[in-house]
């Protein structure tokens, strides 16, 4: 059978009985041993062997159970420390879920969590904010039940997404404690324990009522100016910087018979036959975003079938911080009025000539009136003012007086007469030019109106024709009215002269003046009828200058071409300051 193996404390204990044993031998010399039990007889050196046999083995023991308590002893420290590592890393983790827990509350987004069965096991201060229920109300409660969720889509396949992707976003509305309803940009994350089971789903809720609200306007207002766009006659078209087409209102696409599907993204020069090819159109265009600047006016027409005719305008759309990003192209069809132009130009045309007959059959009626009255009335005056002089020396005493009376009568007659004669139409002008007849004007301003009138001029004969000829003396007279009307003059200075190809006739005074610029306003008609000179002036191809300044005097240059189809260019046009 066999032995027990002993335990240390039993062998320990064994040991002392043997050496005690054997220190009994050693003194009586015995050679048998009687126990309990046996009686064992002995060598006394075969037991002293056993002994430190027995010691040898209790050493080893004794070895090898202080090796194992080191061990044990080693274990234990380094479980100490292992868990003392835990402890700090589980406070350290405490702290930051209580740091992430105020960050959590310090968010204005609706942040929760909530188990897979839905129960809500965290609920921050945003969220309580906007839902209006507070943690402890909240906590435990069903969120889809609480908040009474509209969702996009079903409930189970969105968890089931979840479940499968980790990870789901979309738009719902909940209710509020209150009963207002709130659309919120909802994002889903999935939490899996240790195991890599679904333990939870984190809810981030941003309230987008608002947005959503500015959206729908900002909607509804394109469309609205989108209709305005529409409903306008001029084709607009917005470009990219590299001219390629994003839109265009329906007016472009019914004048060019575009498809709005088929133009977004292509070049606007590849349109059409080669009308939007122009060379100009396109630098002008690249011009826009690169230098920021803009044009307008410029002209196109298309030949192609019935010709057409377009103003083009183009501007830059800003974007803040950003630049031009965009062109816009504002394209109006002015056919009908270039029609209408041509057409009336060619009525202006004929009523400037019919004008200019009528002006003629005018002069010529004054010529006529002017010459019936010298032969007629004028030459049956003088003749009985002479008769009735000779009645006066050979008549009474009595009637010579009231023949007096009657002579000086015809006289006034006369004059008035003559005078009326020179207003319709001046012989001189016909007889000795326009030199002559300017002379004659000024000397009968100067006696009527008291102020002194020079004139200067070639002296010879200048070739003009009855109508410019007319119309230049008709001016001149109408600016020495205007003297003696307005300006309080006491010097008049007229100028006569030719230049290359055109001739000039410059009236100056040393009147008070006035502003120019009041002048300019008073249209047709006003102006003292130094609009309807220039207009005259025009019309042959002259052209009327103005100088004036309050106290500085009044100088009126006047310029036709001594060659009806040839203008005159004297570096001015119409009235200058």
């Amino acid at each position: 059978m066999t032995a027990e193996k002993l335990t240390y404390e039993e062998m320990e204990a064994k040991l002392g009985e043997a050496q005690d044993i054997l220190g009994a031998l050693r003194h009586h010399e015995v050679d048998a041993i009687v126990g309990d039990r046996d009686i064992a007889v002995v060598r006394l050196q075969e037991v002293e062997e056993a002994l430190h046999r027995a010691k040898a083995q209790l050493e080893e023991r004794v070895v090898e159970r202080t090796a194992e308590l080191a061990k044990v002893n080693r274990q234990l420290q380094e479980t100490l420390q292992s868990q003392k590592e835990i402890q700090n890393q589980l406070e350290c983790s405490a702290r930051q879920l209580r740091d992430q827990a105020e960050l959590l509350d310090l968010a204005h987004d609706m942040i929760f969590v909530h188990d897979m069965e839905g129960r809500i096991v965290f609920w921050n201060r945003g969220a309580e904010l906007t839902y209006g229920w507070k943690r402890e109300e909240a906590v435990g409660q069903l969120s889809h039940e609480l908040l009474q969720t509209e969702f996009a889509e079903p409930l189970l396949r969105i968890t089931a997404r979840i479940i499968e992707e980790g990870w789901w976003e979309g738009e719902l509305v909940r209710t509020t404690r209150d009963g207002r309803k709130a659309t919120v940009a909802a994002r889903w994350a999935l939490r899996r324990d240790a195991n890599g089971r679904p333990a939870a789903i984190l809810e981030i809720d941003n309230d987008i009522t608002a947005r959503n609200r500015a959206e729908q306007e900002m909607a509804e207002a394109r469309r609205f100016a989108e209709s305005i766009v529409d409903t306008m006659r001029e084709s607009l078209v917005v470009l990219d910087p590299q001219l390629r087409i994003i839109s265009a209102n329906r007016s472009f696409h019914e004048t060019f018979g575009t498809d709005p599907q088929q133009i977004v993204g292509r070049p606007l020069p590849t349109l059409g036959s080669g009308l939007w090819a122009n060379a100009e159109l396109c630098r002008r265009l690249n011009g826009v975003p690169t230098l920021g600047g803009s044009f307008e006016g410029f002209e196109i027409e298309c030949n192609g079938g019935e010709p057409r005719a377009f103003v083009l305008g183009a501007q830059p759309i800003r974007r803040p911080a950003q630049g031009a990003e965009r062109i816009l192209l504002v394209i109006q069809d002015v056919t009908l009025c270039k029609r209408q132009q041509r057409v009336i130009e060619a009525d202006k045309e004929r009523l400037d000539s019919l004008t200019e007959e009528l002006m003629m059959i005018e002069e010529r009626q004054r010529r006529q009136i002017a010459q019936a009255l010298h032969d007629s009335v004028g030459q049956s005056l003088a003749f009985s003012k002479r008769e009735l002089n000779l009645l006066r020396q050979r008549g009474p005493e009595e009637v010579r007086g009231r023949l007096q009376e009657v002579c000086a009568q015809l006289e006034d007659a006369i004059k008035h007469t003559r005078d009326l004669t020179f207003e319709l139409s001046p012989s001189t002008l016909y007889t000795l030019g326009l030199q002559a007849a300017v002379e004659e004007l000024a000397e009968q301003f100067a006696e009527s109106e008291g102020f002194h009138c020079q004139v200067e001029g070639p002296g010879d004969c200048i070739s003009l024709n009855e109508q410019v000829r007319s119309l230049l003396y008709r001016a001149v007279r109408e600016l020495l009215v205007n003297v003696a009307k307005h300006a309080e003059a006491k010097n008049v200075r007229i100028v006569l002269d030719r230049a290359e190809q055109g001739f000039r006739i410059v009236v100056q005074d040393d009147g008070k003046g006035f502003d120019v610029s009041a002048l300019k306003g008073r249209g047709k008609g006003g102006g003292f009828g130094m609009l309807s000179v220039r207009e005259r002036l025009v019309r042959v191809g002259g052209v009327f200058a103005l100088e004036s300044a309050q106290g500085k005097g009044t100088k009126v240059t006047m310029v036709v071409p001594i060659d009806r189809g040839q203008r005159s260019d004297w570096g001015f046009d119409g009235i200058a300051t």
